[in-house]
């Protein structure tokens, strides 16, 4: 995924706890946003299970630092993917 479609996908999330469904399993999800835009931070729990995504993001003048607690970036954006299946 690339950081334009990335920032895209993450902007049409909500703000505030919500919950998923990703492979079948469900999840509550919390992101949150700073006032003026430039972080956003995301953390998702599945119900059922043990399984947990989160990271931070930062944007910088002319790029963004993604800082992940848990798990690769390519399993962040299969987690923000879910407000599309």
């Amino acid at each position: 995924m690339e950081a334009a479609d990335f920032e895209e996908v993450l902007r049409a999330l909500p703000e505030g706890y919500s919950e998923a469904i990703y492979e079948g399993r469900r999840y509550g999800v919390s992101l949150r946003r700073s006032v003026d835009g430039r972080s956003s931070s995301l953390f998702a729990r599945e119900l059922a299970g043990t399984d947990v995504v989160s990271f931070n993001l930062y944007r910088l003048d002319r790029a963004m630092y993604l800082s992940n607690h848990v798990r690769c970036l390519r399993k962040m954006s299969e987690t923000l993917s879910w407000a599309f299946d």
